[in-house]
């Protein structure tokens, strides 16, 4: 992608300019900060930065930023015909910096466009696709550089995925259960994900614990409150008797569903059910 001159490339150019012109170097006196000679830097044209389009053509410069006013990186953004005389892209360029760059668009007398901007290769996270000047289109003279004011743009929540895996899947009684929690994003985003997990333990359709925890670099161990076995049964005299005495379970089975709530970038997501057991302690 083109780069846009550096202002300061430019303005040294202007200033030579001027030197050239005849305002050489001054004479070095011993003056007070009052008296010095202060010279107005030239003002420059968005063309004088630029460049100049070729004959027929314009260009268009801008800034995608998101609702804070942060720029973007790796957004595409395609310029179409507003009359849609002809199909397809007319030019495209991905921001930088959160600039973008479009050259090469015929100008003129009716020469109309609209901006689509959308996520492009590589961004770590996606974008609301966003059109501008599909009301009225954006008019392109001859040799002209247009600069747009910042286009701002929405991100789109990405998706979570949340895995839970117990340390031990069988536990003596009065133990706590440990299980490592991670939420990663979906397919083709770099972010991590932030934010809370909730956890909620139950024991047959009873719920013994709940609590939630926090992330930290997309991941958390989660620590249960202390989980009791099975009771002890007790047998009486009549079941002694006739040999019917209940039988001793030896552990009780739990479950552990977590959940990732969400934040402002990622889904909610929740993890597979994990399941121990809790034995029972004579």
């Amino acid at each position: 992608m083109a780069l846009r001159p550096r202002r300061s490339g430019a303005l040294a150019l202007a200033l030579t300019g001027l030197l050239a012109a005849g305002l050489g170097p001054v004479t070095a006196q011993a003056v007070g900060d009052s008296d010095a000679p202060r010279f107005a830097a030239p003002t420059l044209t968005a063309a004088q930065l630029a460049g100049t389009p070729d004959p027929g053509r314009g260009w268009i410069f801008g800034t995608v930023v998101d609702p804070s006013g942060n720029p973007v990186e790796n957004a595409r953004v395609e310029a179409f015909d507003y009359w849609e005389e002809v199909d397809g892209v007319m030019s495209s360029g991905l921001t930088y910096g959160g600039d973008f760059e479009l050259y090469r668009l015929p100008g003129g007398p009716d020469a109309l466009y609209m901006l689509r901007v959308s996520t492009g290769p590589d961004s770590a996270h996606p974008i609301r696709t966003t059109w501008v000047g599909v009301d009225d289109g954006i008019e392109l003279k001859r040799r002209e550089v247009l600069e747009l004011d910042p286009i701002t743009v929405r991100y789109q929540k990405v998706a979570s995925r949340t895995t839970a895996k117990a340390v031990r899947s069988t536990l003596g009684n009065r133990s706590r259960a440990a299980l490592t929690v991670r939420v990663a994003p979906g397919a083709g985003s770099t972010l991590v994900p932030a934010g809370k997990v909730t956890y909620l333990v139950k024991a047959g359709g009873k719920t013994v614990d709940a609590g939630t925890a926090t992330l930290r670099n997309g991941a958390v161990r989660v620590r249960t409150a202390k989980l009791a076995g099975p009771a002890k049964v007790t047998c009486t005299k009549a079941q002694r008797k006739k040999k019917r005495c209940p039988v001793q379970p030896q552990k009780r089975d739990y479950s552990v569903r977590v959940s990732y709530a969400g934040s402002t970038q990622f889904k909610a997501s929740s993890a597979a059910v994990v399941r121990f057991a809790v034995t029972f302690r004579r």
